[in-house]
């Protein structure tokens, strides 16, 4: 047994409690590793409140090999601040471009100029020429935006590689394309160390679970990392917070200057989901994935002003198992209850299931 004096827990390590394992999330080299929920609670009560306690020599070589904690005099690090900020008014706007539209997504650059957005998604309907949106893109080419990722849907596009990297090099600000329903097969393609090019066919998936960073992490403690800061400009012009939100809040083509689409996006009906983060949602705050998760449905308020989701996620935290592993199974089928009349939990169940799945 160690005593757990002088050891310290480096920043960018920082453990997340999940209901049957804890992860370790590392912000610098962006990758989640997994601990049991005993070795947590070790690291949450003992390093974090500074007791004088001991601690497994299992545990503290494991710790000291991964470079989880440090041994000295003194701390030689500062704690890591939890904090996020942004000076955009927006970080993310979706577009779905449209022959209706496009002109006033073009005359509305500048006003994207004013609030800040450096990330803009671009779904390009079918008709849409090559021309209009080299157009397009050679005004956001002239703006403050920093990444564009295009989105072709219910179209076949052949691009040989030679076109796709001079694409690239004429559009500086292109990140992704993502190229629906196609049978081409193109591994990833590193035109200039961040281009990538994905074949893919789009399904109804309603999270992304990304590889942990400092502003994902940080972001994830007072914001929903989907929902915060987005802004959804419909195939009509339409305006809401994200695709997946109901009421609109006015057409881009009657925004006439930056501050009328400051006032939309500083309506509190607009920032609804804004500060509905994963900690206050039932299941997802079990889950361990937590903070490292985007997560496109919407929450839904109890009476009683809990949060949960209609739709059930394709992980199960309270057995570790993704949807289509071997052994999953559904929330209901581990006894798990969670609607617009309440959450509950049969844990006695859960405990038996765990031991059945990992017995070992």
């Amino acid at each position: 047994m160690k005593k757990v004096d002088n050891i310290f827990l480096y920043p960018n390590k920082i453990p997340i409690k999940g209901f049957c394992r804890s992860t370790i999330y590392d912000l610098r080299e962006k990758k989640v590793s997994f601990i049991p929920n005993d070795l947590f609670n070790l690291l949450n009560n003992n390093f974090s409140s500074h007791k004088n306690d001991f601690i497994p020599d299992e545990y503290f070589s494991f710790l000291l090999k991964e470079k989880i904690i440090y041994t000295g005099e003194e701390r030689l690090f500062s704690e890591l601040s939890k904090k996020w900020k942004s000076p955009s008014f927006i970080t993310n706007i979706i577009i779905s471009l449209t022959p209706q539209n496009i002109n006033h997504i073009s005359n509305c650059s500048d006003i994207f100029d004013d609030i800040l957005c450096k990330n803009i998604q671009i779904q390009v309907d079918l008709n849409i020429t090559e021309f209009e949106l080299e157009t397009l893109l050679d005004k956001f080419n002239q703006s403050s935006i920093l990444y564009i990722e295009l989105v072709f849907y219910k179209r076949k596009i052949k691009f040989s590689i030679d076109q796709l990297r001079k694409f690239c090099e004429t559009n500086p600000r292109v990140l992704n394309f993502i190229i629906e329903d196609t049978k081409n097969s193109i591994e990833y393609l590193d035109f200039k160390k961040v281009i990538s090019v994905t074949y893919c066919e789009f399904k109804n998936n309603f999270f992304v679970i990304q590889d942990p960073n400092l502003s994902l992490f940080t972001e994830s403690q007072k914001h929903n990392t989907y929902f915060n800061r987005k802004l959804y400009i419909g195939k009509e012009g339409e305006i809401k917070n994200a695709p997946e939100c109901e009421k609109e809040f006015g057409y881009i083509q009657e925004i006439k200057d930056v501050e009328e689409l400051k006032q939309i996006i500083s309506n509190s009906t607009f920032q609804k989901y804004w500060f509905i983060h994963k900690d206050l949602i039932d299941v997802c705050k079990d889950c361990e994935f937590r903070h490292t998760c985007v997560d496109s449905r919407l929450p839904y308020q109890r009476k009683d002003t809990s949060w949960y989701h209609k739709k059930e996620c394709d992980y199960n935290p309270y057995i570790c198992k993704w949807k289509g592993e071997k052994d999953y199974k559904t929330l209901e089928k581990c006894g798990v209850i969670v609607n617009k009349n309440g959450y509950s939990i049969n844990r006695e169940r859960i405990t038996n299931l765990n031991k059945e799945l990992w017995a070992e």
